[in-house]
């Protein structure tokens, strides 16, 4: 029946020729090739003109465009360009030089150079290079580092340079140099660091290098600078177009520093230091200084300070955290108190009146004043003595150290007429108080010696015969750092010459010529006679020789010596600055000390003990026969 049914449709559709029927499936293919004429006849249809005109131009306009780039290139900005191919090809670099050698007097090495490896990789040249994963592979193997995490460091990097590794480990550093050619996309950097041979008992003297810049900072490293720097060559090195290297040459060769030859004993200083911070430490004190000077030429034996610090932490990788909890210690200072510490010098300044008094015709060596405790003045007001003294001549009130009797020379008491502030002052500046000692290390500090216009400048007020007093006895405003103390006795003992402070002896080339010699540099001399220099030296001496004096325990030294010691009032209830200051041998002095121990509780000679100890160590004696509490009880004031 369904054929039936398709029969009878199909014959609705024949198309009756003349010759012979149409069939329905060839009306439906005549229709599609009639369907696919009209697509062809679109496609072959004309462009129009617009569209040409269009087409031509945009053509054009893109030749002209770059042609015109390539003239800018190859012609107008040929130079820029070529400069900047030149330098991609060819890079300097800098030859690392060594930096100078810092000798004591006996030369032994107390500064020299070592070197911190880090490694750098070049990103560009391992995207380039077909082996750089292959070079990336050795290095992680020679670092001891995963492979993958210092590929995806290096990833992360599109271009420029990464730091790979730092403070790398000398073995491996040889084993990256040898391998040099094969990681050329990697670069070892060598740089330079300084390092001291007792970082922390030399640090005020020697000073540190920056880190960055490996200039001097601080001490003698920033002091001859210009002598130690050195000075680095430059190396030409040629590279292909991914940046690997194809030759080098050196177009100037580095040239090292210039070496120093220190004034400083290594073994004295060592012992200085280290005894000077037990003191500090065991007896509580805030801190102290020494100076030890050879008082005929000026040279500088030994300079302490207490706290101290390492000059080698600025050599160190230190974080930030590391570095800042370093210098946050109590036990760390960075201030030189020996030349820059200013302190009030107690009956230290006594010598100093002394030659005064003398010069002026206030007393003779003769001259005897009753000293009772204390001195009343005209307003009510009261000076006192730490003790009774009774008569009393000039070496006798050195050697006990009697306040009354300086009370007299200085401000002057009753019929007695003293010298006056005018005349104390002249001779301070005489002594070189109140001035620079240019000593060769920066950071000196120059004390201060007052008068009636700087009191009445600082705060308005009168100069009053108190203030005169006080100074006579070195408190109140008075100011002197440990070395213009030294200076001033040195003076005294050789003569009246003020002598520079000298911590360098010689500049030396690299292969250790001497190219400069630092000899004795005398900047004054004391306008007073030798006699009086002579009674004051006695009077030293009897500080020492005498039962009651103030540093009776050097008369056990190997040699004789004279002293004068001090106390210096700080404003806090029985707590002062402690001094002394010491020469020997007595007849031929080679060594002025002076030692001052800050903020000492309850007035213990602390300033002895370490006196008593170095000047022993220094003239040879095996051990010595007091205790620490017989020396700490004899000081008085």
């Amino acid at each position: 029946m369904l054929g039936l049914f398709r029969s009878h449709g199909y014959q609705k559709f024949k198309v009756r020729r003349p010759e012979k029927d149409i069939d329905t499936e060839e009306i439906f293919l005549d229709a599609l090739e009639h369907k696919k004429d009209k697509e062809v006849y679109i496609m072959e249809t004309a462009l129009s003109q617009r569209i040409f005109q269009l087409t031509f131009g945009f053509i054009l306009v893109s030749i002209i465009f770059f042609l015109c780039y390539s003239f800018n290139l190859q012609v107008l900005s040929y130079e820029d360009y070529s400069a900047k191919a030149e330098s991609n090809k060819y890079l300097s670099k800098q030859i690392n030089a060594q930096r100078g050698i810092i000798y004591d007097r006996s030369m032994s090495q107390l500064a020299f150079n070592s070197q911190q490896f880090e490694l750098i990789c070049y990103v560009d040249a391992i995207s380039q290079d077909i082996q750089g994963e292959a070079q990336v592979r050795d290095v992680a193997r020679i670092l001891g580092i995963p492979f993958d995490k210092l590929m995806e460091d290096i990833n992360k990097e599109e271009s420029g340079k990464l730091l790979v590794a730092k403070d790398i480990e000398k073995e491996k550093a040889i084993v990256l140099k040898t391998k040099e050619r094969d990681l050329s996309a990697f670069e070892l950097i060598t740089k330079n660091t300084r390092q001291y041979l007792d970082g922390n008992n030399f640090s005020h003297i020697l000073g540190y290098v920056s880190g960055d810049t490996f200039d001097g900072e601080s001490g003698i490293e920033k002091q001859y600078n210009d002598y130690l720097k050195e000075d680095p060559g430059i190396l030409h090195i040629e590279r292909d177009a991914i940046g690997r290297k194809i030759k080098e040459e050196i177009i100037e060769p580095a040239k090292s520093g210039n070496n120093l030859v220190l004034n400083i004993d290594f073994d004295l200083q060592k012992k200085t230091s280290e005894y000077l911070e037990e003191v500090v430490k065991t007896y509580k004190a805030n801190g102290g200084a020494v100076v030890a000077m050879n008082p005929q030429t000026g040279e500088i034996l030994s300079l302490a300070s207490s706290p101290s610090f390492d000059s080698n932490i600025f050599s160190r990788n230190l974080t930030t955290e590391q570095f800042n909890e370093i210098v946050a210690s109590p036990d760390v200072s960075f201030y030189n108190r020996a030349i820059a510490g200013e302190y009030s010098l107690g009956s230290t300044i006594k010598p100093i009146i002394g030659v005064a008094a003398l010069e002026e015709g206030i007393i003779t060596p003769d001259t005897n004043i009753y000293c009772d405790e204390k001195i009343e003045l005209s307003d009510g007001t009261t000076k006192s003595d730490w003790k009774f003294h009774g008569w009393t001549n000039l070496k006798k009130a050195i050697a006990e150290s009697s306040n009354v009797f300086f009370y007299h020379l200085g401000g002057g008491y009753k019929d007695f007429v003293g010298l006056g502030i005018e005349k104390i002052e002249k001779y301070l500046n005489y002594f070189g108080f109140g001035n620079l000692t240019g000593i060769d290390l920066p950071g000196e500090k120059p004390g201060l010696i007052p008068n009636p216009q700087w009191k009445r400048e600082l705060n308005g007020l009168s100069w009053y015969p108190g203030d005169t007093y006080n100074v006579s006895i070195g408190q109140g405003y008075i100011k002197s750092t440990p070395l213009q103390l030294t200076v001033a006795i040195s003076a005294i003992v050789n003569g009246g010459k003020i002598v520079k402070p000298q911590v360098v002896k010689s500049i030396l080339d690299e292969n250790n010529n001497i190219l400069e010699s630092f000899n004795t540099k005398i900047t004054s001399e004391v306008s007073v006679s030798s006699s009086s220099l002579e009674e004051i030296k006695k009077s030293m001496k009897e500080t020492v020789a005498s039962p009651l004096g103030t540093a009776r325990s050097l008369q056990y030294l190997p040699v004789d010596a004279g002293a004068k010691t001090g106390t210096a009032e700080t404003g806090k209830y029985k707590v002062y600055h402690n001094w002394i200051t010491a020469f020997a041998p007595y007849d031929e002095p080679e060594i002025v000390l002076t030692v001052v121990i800050e903020n000492v509780p309850d007035n213990m000679g602390l300033a002895n003990l370490v006196a008593r100890e170095l000047l022993g160590y220094y003239f040879g004696e095996e051990q010595r026969v007091q205790t620490d509490e017989e020396i700490i009880n004899e000081a008085g004031n």
